[in-house]
Formats: C-alpha cells, sequence, structure tokens
C-alpha cells in the first residue's frame, strides 16, 4: 500500500483560516441505525457531487497492481496491526477489526531539490481510545502535510483542498530538516457515535481518478464494487473544488515542486441518493389573479454546492526533539 496514516493521537494544529463562510463540500452522512458490519460506524458520506462512498472494508484486490507475496494489494486501505487487526482472517467487530478504517483517502509525495514532502487527505474512522472498542467510535476530516527541508523561510503549499503557507524558522529545522514542516488539521470528532461533525472539515468533494471508476470482485461475497480509484497507483486526479488537482510547494530561492500524482482510495455506494443543490438567487414577484387577489411567487436558481477557495496561514510548531 502507499499510504499510512498515524494514530489520531498525533498532535492536531489548528489553523487561521483567511476566508469567512469556508463551507465544507460534503453533503450528507449516514445518520443510521448503526450495524456491526460497519463496526458502529456511519455507512456511508455523500459530497457535494452526490458522490456516494462507504465505509472501505472490502478486500477486493487490484487487478492492475503489481503482486507482493505478503502485502495484499487491497482496494481500500486496510492496514494490519498486530494482536488488533489480521488482514488475513475475516473482518469482525469486535475482535478483528482495524483501530483506523476509511471512506476515503488520497496520498501524494515529492521527493526533489532536497525536499520530502508527503500529503493525505482522508475522510477517517477510528476510535477514542486508539483501539477498536465499541462506544468509542469518531470520525474526522484530515488534511496531512509533512516536509524534510533545510532552507528556513515562507513555504506555500497548495492542494487539492486549500492553500497552506507556513513559516518555518531555522529552529524547525534543526539539525537534518526532518519534520521541519509537520502540520495535521482533523477536524470533526465530536462525542463518540456521532459523525455529522466530519460534514464541516475540509475535506470534498472527493477526488477520483481520470482513469476509474475500477471494478474489482469481493472475495468474501463474490460481488462486483466499484472504486473511484486504486491506492496501490500514483495517477492524475480529478475533483478539486478549487481545480488544483495537484500538490505544490513554492519557496525560498525559487523553489517551485508539483505533482499531479495522488493515490486514491474509496469504494463507491450502491445507496441511491438525490445529486445536493443550493439555491444561488432568489427572486420574489407579486401580481393578482384574475379575480384580483394577490398572488406570491418565487424564483429559485439552483447549482450544486461549491465552496470557495481557502487560504490558511500556519507557524510551524517547535521542531521535535531528537
Amino acid at each position: 500500500m502507499l499510504r499510512r496514516f498515524s494514530k489520531t493521537a498525533t498532535a492536531v494544529m489548528l489553523g487561521l483560516t483567511a476566508s469567512n463562510g469556508v463551507q465544507a463540500a460534503l453533503f450528507n452522512v449516514d445518520l443510521g441505525p448503526y450495524t456491526p458490519a460497519n463496526a458502529g460506524f456511519a455507512a456511508w458520506y455523500q459530497d457535494t457531487h452526490g458522490r456516494v462512498l462507504d465505509l472501505c472494508l472490502s478486500k477486493a484486490l487490484s487487478s492492475r497492481a503489481q503482486v507482493t507475496p505478503g502485502a495484499p494489494a487491497y482496494m481500500c486501505s486496510l492496514l494490519p496491526e498486530p494482536g488488533v487487526f489480521d488482514d488475513t482472517l475475516d473482518i469482525v467487530f469486535p475482535g478483528n477489526f482495524p483501530s483506523e478504517a476509511f471512506w476515503f483517502t488520497a496520498d501524494a509525495f515529492i521527493q526533489q531539490g532536497g525536499v520530502n514532502l508527503s500529503y493525505g487527505a482522508a475522510l477517517e474512522a477510528a476510535f477514542n481510545v486508539e483501539q477498536p472498542v465499541d462506544g468509542d467510535q469518531i470520525s474526522f476530516a484530515r488534511i496531512r502535510i509533512r516536509v524534510d527541508l533545510t532552507t528556513p523561510g515562507s513555504y506555500t503549499i497548495t492542494h487539492p483542498y486549500g492553500v497552506e503557507v507556513v513559516a518555518v524558522t531555522a529552529a524547525d529545522i534543526g539539525t537534518n530538516g526532518v519534520g521541519a514542516i509537520n502540520l495535521t488539521r482533523d477536524i470533526g470528532i465530536g462525542a463518540p457515535g456521532f459523525y455529522t461533525g466530519a460534514l464541516g472539515g475540509d475535506i470534498g468533494p472527493f477526488l477520483r481518478s481520470l482513469n476509474g471508476p475500477y471494478t474489482e470482485t469481493n472475495p468474501a461475497t463474490g460481488a462486483s464494487e466499484r472504486f473511484v480509484g486504486d491506492p496501490n497507483l500514483a495517477e492524475a486526479v480529478t475533483g478539486s473544488p478549487f481545480d488544483t488537482n495537484y500538490v505544490r510547494i513554492q519557496g525560498p530561492n525559487g523553489t517551485d515542486l508539483r505533482t499531479e500524482l495522488f493515490a486514491v482510495s474509496g469504494k463507491l455506494s450502491t445507496v441511491q441518493l438525490s445529486t445536493p443543490l443550493i439555491v444561488e438567487r432568489s427572486t420574489y414577484s407579486r401580481s393578482t389573479d384574475e379575480n384580483g387577489a394577490p398572488v406570491q411567487s418565487q424564483d429559485c436558481s439552483s447549482r450544486p454546492r461549491h465552496h470557495p477557495a481557502a487560504l490558511t496561514l500556519w507557524t510551524a510548531p517547535p521542531a521535535p526533539s531528537r
């Protein structure tokens, strides 16, 4: 697998959003009842394009990825964890369930010119106690950016869901520059069992591979399943609300690097929901009918929900001890 996210205990840095009234681009979430089949989590989230993604627990394998012994090329981001989740056994809750699961992930990397950048966007299912325990289920929308670099200064990172401006000092760089930029923003963590908070996060609409959707077979059920991407491949994507379907870092001394390749996971749901619309303009008029009685009418113009570009200003936290 191309992606690895750390535990939810990772320190979360809160940013200052420069644009007011930024709207999330997730529209709806399953409100229950929640079942053991999904470990008590919401079964699905819907974005403002109408696309619905299930909690991705399928063991369907990629028919495009190179086969590696002992490392199945799952279409879902299933993360084995000794003593917690054995991916060679059936997924059962409680008993054998990952401490982290995902409705959606998108990961990208830049390794060039002395810069080592990793980017992750995810809609994640996890547990408050970091272990699969009933009654501790939470969800959140995550943006994570980590960059190793050796030159202090102001860096601008543009990604599919916004723009981050980070001031990096010599102290942040330390002796080797590892973790000079270490940004994690988790939005939506609320009381266990409530999953609406993630609707207000940075994620959405869901990115999807330009080569997808992909269809694979679930080995447990024999059913065909469709996916917005293949997390085992790095591919061009679409879906950014700002048309920034890339990750770009700009900084001192003419640094300007970018990638348009992402590893994306997300299982398309069979749940049928209406396409979300928002009212863009509303016009009222008054007239009279044939009997002279007053009549009021309203004309509404709607479009798919969208949100403006967001700029987030950051000051890097103190460099971790090394």
